[in-house]
């Protein structure tokens, strides 16, 4: 078999150079025919060069060359396997044209058949196999600074940016089955490289707005982690799960505790609260009730927040029952930022209003009308131009540059109001507001205060 390095170039010329030579010796010399012009020494001439030519062909492909799979592989282009459609039966195909490649054609169908998020994990299996750990970049070297690397040319880090579930698990086991001097290794890359490649600080906390992770970004942060429980932290020293509590991400917390607490008391009573766990924060607040009135925020993040802030904006009801309890009993001064506390309670009906949802949506309204009653009975003033601001601007969504306009009130939180013991006066305080010269909007308002309130 010719499979030396001039067999490429010897099957190039069998199969497409000297037969497409052939046939155009060919046509050309029927072309002067038809035309006159192939006759005596040319005609000669022309036939002679087809006759040499197919003599070569019979040649070459004869006696030097058996075209065999293999041999027709090596000129296959990779990407004509569609990894999309792999199979572990199409492994012998994909081994035999593997393995016609160069180093950099194999590196790259690699990190291609990343993309395929649907693929069996015995692809990614067997490029493990075939070009080691998912660590080494495109020169199948460690040593990312002096190569200049980018995540996309490092299997495993293309596996985190393209969610590739399957493959990052077989590279996980691949890593944790090496020697421990292999281990050692990939923790000294994965703690060396940017944060950004991991999506872990990015995802869990984005710093535009609250992000809850979904499921996908959830699994991926577990394989992760298993691996290399310490990125937990990040390299400046801030517990991630801090950030997921921040973010008010209730299954995002579950996750990272277990693998790091949280910074401080205030944060972790903070946990608590969004993880549902009542005793456990009514135990905190009964050695430390002063965590009530401190910030949840870490060294790096601020937030305005206090601990009782959270307890209203994110608490279960029985959780924001059993606090306000002790608050009455043990610090009746903290209702003196009574606006702070009713714009959390508030905040969270108007979430659930732009979400366009009813989930969660009685708690919320069954939180705020206890918080609201609660107030009354501490004597705290809420005026009526306090309460109206909260109904046109809480309790109502209009949907105009954010798609269909729909405009609508949350009847049961108006209602709310309105059997309070602030409901009869703010009730008087509406229909004096009552003019035929009013704007739209205060005509809706009272309209939706009337009916849920007479």
């Amino acid at each position: 078999m010719f499979m030396n390095s001039g067999g490429f170039i010897v099957v190039i010329l069998c199969l497409y150079v000297i037969p497409a030579v052939m046939v155009g010796l060919l046509l050309f010399f029927l072309i002067q025919f038809a035309r006159g012009r192939a006759t005596g020494k040319a005609a000669l001439i022309m036939l002679g060069m087809l006759l040499v030519t197919a003599i070569i062909f019979a040649n070459l492909s004869t006696n030097k060359v058996e075209i065999t799979p293999e041999l027709r592989d090596s000129i296959r282009n990779i990407d004509d396997f569609k990894f999309s459609e792999f199979t572990p039966e199409k492994l012998p195909d994909l081994d035999r044209i593997f393995k016609s490649k160069s180093q950099p054609q194999q590196y790259d169908a690699y990190l291609q058949a990343i993309y395929n998020n649907n693929s069996p994990k015995e692809l990614y299996q067997y490029f493990v196999q075939q070009l080691g750990s998912p660590l080494k970049n495109r020169q199948g070297s460690w040593d990312y600074s002096s190569n200049k690397s980018e995540y996309n040319d490092i299997p495993f880090f293309q596996a985190i940016q393209a969610e590739n579930l399957t493959a990052l698990q077989v590279f996980i086991d691949a890593i944790q089955n090496g020697s421990p001097e292999e281990r050692k290794q990939a923790k000294d890359i994965v703690d060396a490289v940017p944060s950004d490649w991991l999506e872990l600080e990015l995802v869990f906390y984005p710093q535009v707005s609250r992000h809850i992770a979904s499921d996908s970004e959830l699994k991926q942060a577990d394989l992760i982690l298993s691996a290399f429980p310490e990125l937990a932290i990040t390299k400046e020293g801030v517990s991630i799960i801090d950030l997921t509590i921040l973010s008010a991400d209730a299954c995002a917390t579950k996750l990272f505790a277990k693998y790091s607490h949280p910074s401080s008391a205030a944060l972790t009573a903070a946990g608590y609260v969004l993880t549902g766990e009542t005793d456990k924060v009514i135990d905190v607040l009964n050695v430390q009730p002063s965590l009530l009135n401190k910030k949840i925020a870490t060294p790096k993040y601020y937030s305005s927040m206090s601990l009782l802030d959270y307890i209203t904006r994110f608490g279960k009801e029985d959780i924001v029952r059993k606090v306000y309890s002790m608050i009455s009993r043990q610090d009746g001064e903290l209702y003196n930022n009574s606006d702070t506390i009713l714009f959390h309670a508030t905040g969270r009906i108007h979430d659930i209003l732009s979400k366009g949802t009813k989930e969660n949506e009685q708690e919320s309204v069954a939180i705020f009308s206890f918080i609201l009653n609660s107030l009354a009975h501490e004597s705290v003033n809420i005026s009526n131009e306090q309460l109206w601001e909260i109904v046109t601007e809480k309790f109502y969504i209009d949907n105009l540059y954010y798609g269909p306009k729909v405009e609508r009130f949350n009847d049961e939180a108006i209602k709310a109001i309105c059997t309070s013991p602030f409901g009869p006066q703010f009730l008087h305080y509406v229909n004096n507001l009552d003019n035929p010269d009013n704007d739209h909007k205060i005509k809706i308002s009272i309209a939706a205060i009337r009916r849920n309130c007479q």
